[in-house]
């Protein structure tokens, strides 16, 4: 039997007045039957618990039994309610301890319990991202026990035209953006950043690394994000299908530009016109090339005039 549970079982109800066991149980992710039994233990302990049947049941501490927390205002207690744990943390150790910790600033304040009873949650951050990555929570916990460790890695991730690149890295933090995780790490003296995502493999090696002194990541990470606007400068202004438009998200997954403004107002089914933003004039042509009869590059100029004459060059090659 976890003391730890035994902690949070009571705190749960110190800010909740009263609990069922299966609701208790899905709390923090175990059986009702073990519930019923920390209950037990807890009840044994001297700990003032009773139980209510029937429907709006469930297992009460007495209303005398709560603790103080001196200096919290009413309302700051109600924007502790506010917080939920971002969903990123769920994969990490550190999601369940900030839970417990909220639980436990909210417990000490139960003597704002009556002020506050009754509200239901009026603002709820999302921090999920559009899609899961299995593969990213995978690497996740990996990456987490590397930064404490200050241990380099060895990452492989898929770039540009499905190329795979290996790298040995120093790890300096993560960051979940829009509730995707990118890592911050350090490879000849240069900063960079990588959606866990885009890994295709990762190794935790032997060898340590020495961090920058004073290093700060959320600077850092603003840094990061104006270094990638200004990398993706050279501007495209194209025409999309349809079905090329529909896999623009993936697409832009691989870091080769930046999709800019949607000029225009296609409808369902009909091309569409865009400006999308690559590093230089080669990684276009490149990449666009890749997109067959799928694009059609209206400016600048210069690269749809290249577009057309390598077209031009493939299929004269072809038609011998």
């Amino acid at each position: 039997m976890r003391a730890d549970r035994l902690l949070s079982i009571l705190l749960l109800l110190l800010q909740r007045r009263q609990a069922t066991a299966g609701e208790l149980a899905r709390q923090l992710g175990v059986s009702v039957r073990t519930i019923s039994r920390d209950l037990e233990a807890l009840n044994q302990a001297g700990v003032p618990l009773y139980t209510e049947r029937g429907i709006g049941g469930g297992w009460r501490l007495v209303e005398e039994y709560r603790t103080d927390l001196s200096g919290m205002t009413p309302s700051e207690v109600q924007a502790l309610r506010l917080l939920n744990i971002p969903e990123a943390l769920g994969a990490l150790q550190v999601g369940a301890d900030l839970r417990n910790a909220l639980l436990k600033l909210l417990a000490a304040a139960a003597r704002y319990e009556d002020r506050g009873a009754g509200q239901s949650q009026i603002i709820f951050l999302d921090w999920a991202e559009k899609e899961r990555h299995p593969e990213a929570e995978a690497h996740l916990k990996l990456l987490y026990r590397a930064i404490l460790e200050s241990r380099q890695v060895g990452l492989t991730y898929r770039y540009g035209n499905f190329v795979d690149v290996n790298q040995r890295v120093d790890p300096y933090g993560l960051v979940a953006r829009q509730g995707a995780w990118v890592l911050v790490y350090m490879t000849g003296q240069r900063l960079r950043g990588l959606r866990l995502s885009e890994l295709v493999g990762l190794q935790l090696l032997e060898t340590h690394f020495r961090r920058q002194e004073g290093f700060d990541l959320p600077a850092a990470w603003r840094k990061l994000q104006a270094e990638m606007a200004v990398e993706f400068s050279f501007a495209v202004r194209l025409r999309l299908s349809p079905q090329m438009a529909a896999w623009l998200d993936v697409l832009q997954q691989k870091r080769t530009f930046r999709v800019g403004t949607v000029l225009g107002n296609a409808q369902p089914g009909e091309w569409r016109e865009i400006e999308i933003y690559f590093e230089n004039f080669e990684s276009a042509r490149a990449e666009l090339l890749a997109w067959g009869g799928s694009v059609e590059v209206l400016e600048p100029l210069a690269l749809r005039l290249s577009m057309s004459d390598y077209a031009a060059q493939i299929l004269a090659r072809y038609q011998k």
